[in-house]
């Protein structure tokens, strides 16, 4: 039920490459049953933001899901990433609160990708999601997570 709940929001098709590190046993799943080429991302890139954007651009990851820390010091490194990155259309970002000034520096550096702020539990998955640039509200200092799923 939870995949399906995440099809609605952003589906997946042959041809995508989605990118799997973070909650990666539960991540592996949802691209295989469309059909999509799993990216198993190792250890040392998933610890080392250089390595996994030369990753990420090496294997025209079309999809990946991050934590919006990690999402901030690729954003410090990498300032203008969708020149190594112009083949990401979905970052899902997972697992703590994304500010609103990530969010403003993500959709400057990402014009091209959607992004997803998603939160869920171990015990029952995806709860609630929805895109960044539809929700966020500049007054605010932190972005909603989204409608219910």
């Amino acid at each position: 039920l939870s995949y399906d709940l995440r099809f609605a929001v952003q589906d997946l098709q042959p041809g995508d490459r989605v990118a799997c590190n973070v909650f990666f046993v539960w991540e592996i799943l949802r691209p295989l049953l469309r059909g999509a080429t799993v990216i198993a991302v190792p250890d040392d890139a998933s610890y080392d933001p250089a390595a996994l954007v030369d990753l990420l651009a090496a294997k025209r990851v079309t999809e990946t899901l991050m934590t919006p820390t990690l999402l901030a010091t690729i954003l410090s490194r990498y300032p203008h990433i969708t020149a190594r990155l112009p083949d990401l259309r979905a970052l899902w970002l997972n697992g703590e609160v994304v500010s609103t000034d990530l969010a403003r520096r993500a959709i400057k550096a990402l014009p091209n990708t959607r992004l997803l702020n998603c939160y869920s539990t171990c015990e029952t998955h995806e709860i609630a999601c929805g895109d960044i640039r539809d929700m966020i509200d500049i007054e605010s200092i932190y972005c909603p997570v989204g409608p219910y799923l």
